[in-house]
C-alpha cells in the first residue's frame, strides 16, 4: 500500500514536467507555431541535446504519447532528464503529430497560417529554420 502511495505522489509531483495536449492550445486554434517533436526512443545524449536546443530557441517539445501507455513510467523518465541534465518538461500531444503528419523523429515545425513546413532528422534548429525561410512554404518574403 505504501508504494502505491508513493507512485501517485511521484506523477503527482512531476505532473508540471510535462503536460498534455490540454494545456497547449489546439492546433486549429493556432496560426504561428514552432514545434518540436521528439520520443524517448532517440538515444538519451541525443535526445537531451535537441532539448537543450529547443528550450535555447524557445520551441516547445512534444512527444507522442506515453511510455508503454504508462503515465508513471513517463513521469520518471522526464524527471530523470530533468534531474540529470536540467530540461524542461515536454507536452504529450498525439493530435499535433497527426497534424503535422509527423511520423519520424526528430522533427522541427514552423506554422504560417494554414501552411506549415517540416525539417525531418538530427538537424540543428537554426539550419530548419534557416531552410524553411529560403525555400519552405512558410519562407520569409525577399
Amino acid at each position: 500500500m505504501e508504494k502505491k502511495k508513493l507512485c501517485c505522489a511521484v506523477i503527482f509531483i512531476m505532473l508540471p514536467l510535462f503536460a498534455s495536449a490540454e494545456g497547449s492550445p489546439s492546433y486549429d486554434d493556432v496560426q504561428n507555431e514552432k514545434a518540436y517533436f521528439l520520443s524517448s526512443s532517440i538515444p538519451e545524449k541525443t535526445l537531451v541535446a535537441l532539448m537543450q536546443s529547443a528550450e535555447k530557441n524557445q520551441v516547445p517539445v512534444y512527444f507522442r504519447g506515453l511510455i508503454s501507455d504508462s503515465m508513471e513510467k513517463t513521469a520518471k523518465y522526464i524527471q530523470y532528464l530533468s534531474s540529470k541534465y536540467g530540461v524542461s518538461g515536454v507536452q504529450i500531444d498525439p493530435v499535433r503529430f497527426s497534424e503535422y503528419q509527423i511520423n519520424n523523429v526528430p522533427a522541427y515545425v514552423e506554422k504560417c497560417g494554414a501552411k506549415f513546413d517540416v525539417v525531418f532528422g538530427n538537424v540543428s534548429i537554426k539550419n530548419s529554420q534557416m531552410m524553411i525561410k529560403k525555400r519552405g512554404d512558410c519562407k520569409t518574403p525577399s
